[in-house]
């Protein structure tokens, strides 16, 4: 199904009857992981999963974004479906954009699940950094190059370095955005039960994360779900969702 969001057709897909539940996906991802994964939800709720501006089949902005045009997106989607959501659950960036939105009163909830969520911005800020100084350095060799091959090894080199830049290269610029916001003092501005889930071996949102937010957040569990990476949904499949129906009948 599809719905038009401040001028962006968006993508989205509903299942299920009662109370609304709204799924929000990560960077590089769509709305159909989290779907398959809580789909048995729908026995006893509607659960909703849009694609992200940028992503899935929803249309890609004609201008960078931020994580607060994000929310203010997924707000107008709310507004315009007329959804009460009673639960968000969110993954990785997704869960940023929830933190900024719930933080600010952009978007409503209950309750609110955040699986691996993003939004730290002090943890691999060496990394970081070198990548942007080697990346850099590294254009000055790919200059005499056709654009699209300059575009090919320079994918390359990011996917080399574990870098998530060119996941959608027509995206980098709101992703070099999106990598200088902090959404910290957001999360200390919310306030309803919040239930935080990280896997163990999670190099992209590691642990530290989640311990992070759970001080935070007032009305916070953290649960760590070990041998489960980045995808702890996928990884740990049964045990997240034994985990997020307790969290939601409690």
């Amino acid at each position: 199904m599809n719905l038009i969001v401040d001028k962006l057709l968006i993508n989205y897909e509903s299942t299920g009857k009662g109370k609304d539940i709204l799924l929000i996906h990560g960077w590089g991802d769509d709305h159909q992981n989290l779907l398959n994964v809580f789909k048995s939800l729908a026995k006893k709720y509607k659960l909703t999963s849009l694609d992200l501006p940028g992503f899935g089949l929803s249309q890609l902005p004609n201008q960078p974004f931020n994580t607060e045009k994000y929310a203010k997106i997924i707000g107008d989607f709310i507004q315009k479906l007329n959804l009460k959501p009673e639960i968000i659950i969110a993954h990785s960036f997704g869960g940023q954009v929830a933190i900024y939105g719930i933080g600010n009163g952009i978007i409503k909830a209950n309750k609110l699940i955040l699986l691996a969520s993003a939004g730290i911005r002090e943890y691999k800020q060496g990394k970081k950094l070198f990548i942007k100084l080697i990346a850099k350095s590294g254009k000055l060799f790919l200059v005499p190059l056709p654009q699209h091959i300059r575009r090919k090894v320079t994918r390359r080199f990011y996917q080399k370095i574990g870098s998530d830049l060119y996941l959608n290269y027509n995206l980098k610029e709101t992703l070099g955005n999106i990598l200088k916001e902090d959404v910290s003092l957001d999360a200390a501005k919310i306030n309803i039960p919040t239930l935080l889930i990280y896997g163990s071996d999670d190099n992209e949102t590691p642990p530290l994360f989640g311990q992070k937010f759970a001080q935070l957040i007032e009305y916070s569990t953290l649960e760590i779900i070990g041998h489960a990476g980045h995808f702890v949904f996928i990884d740990c499949q049964e045990r997240v969702l034994k985990l997020v129906e307790g969290f939601i009948n409690d």
